[in-house]
């Protein structure tokens, strides 16, 4: 009798660590769909579903990311999962942007009264580099002065040797803005591919001699 008991309780067990495993592999039902778009633009439409993940390299960087399909855009959950309406039948591309990492464009196919489940999405921290001198009129080196990279707009100052730079710039067009109240130069507008280091060598920089746009090179 006792066999019997232990026997069945075994099964039971057996069966919610199976269940609890399956409803783990589904993922996305515990959180919130987004509907792709008005019920009124999908009238009559064959339409589908979407699931996925988009995951950081650290558990300590996840994080809700904004994706986007075509001109609309998402928010993922917390943890990365998000879950889609509404989206109609055909070809369809998924796109993340995030300052500091690698972009990342997905295309997939949606079938009409199906669930399309992309695999974890996993972005890449951006190993972009770009580097320069800021220099006065002579070829000195100008340090302590801070330059800003839009649109990430991460902030560096130059070292003793005028040296700046900025790591884990993404792939995408950038600019850099020379942040001081005494001296200025004409903003660096520059694109920068996957994983590229770009230098921009000797930039030089300009004393301001009034509020009005007159200046001249630093040191003169």
């Amino acid at each position: 009798m006792k066999f019997r008991v232990i026997h069945v309780t075994w099964l039971v067990i057996s069966a919610l660590l199976v269940l609890g495993g399956c409803d783990k592999g589904a993922g996305n039902e515990d959180i919130p769909a987004q509907n792709f778009g008005h019920s009124i633009d999908t009238l009559g439409k064959e339409t589908g579903e979407l699931t996925g993940r988009i995951q950081f390299p650290t558990e300590y960087s996840q994080r809700s990311a904004m994706f986007n399909i075509g001109e609309i855009s998402f928010v993922t959950h917390p943890d990365g999962r998000f879950r889609l309406k509404g989206l109609p039948r055909g070809r369809h591309q998924l796109q993340v942007r995030i300052n500091g990492y690698e972009k990342m464009e997905v295309s997939f196919d949606i079938l009409p009264d199906e669930v399309t489940e992309l695999a974890n999405l996993n972005i890449q921290e951006a190993k972009g580099r770009v580097l320069g001198r800021l220099v006065d009129g002579n070829g000195k080196s100008a340090s302590g002065l801070a330059l800003r990279l839009s649109p990430s707009e991460k902030v560096v100052t130059t070292d003793n040797d005028g040296i700046f730079q900025f790591l884990g710039v993404g792939q995408g067009r950038h600019v850099i803005t020379l942040q001081d109240p005494v001296f200025f130069t004409a903003n660096r507008h520059l694109r920068l591919g996957g994983n590229e280091t770009q230098n921009l060598g000797n930039i030089e920089v300009f004393r301001r001699l009034s509020p009005q746009v007159n200046a001249s090179p630093l040191g003169r």
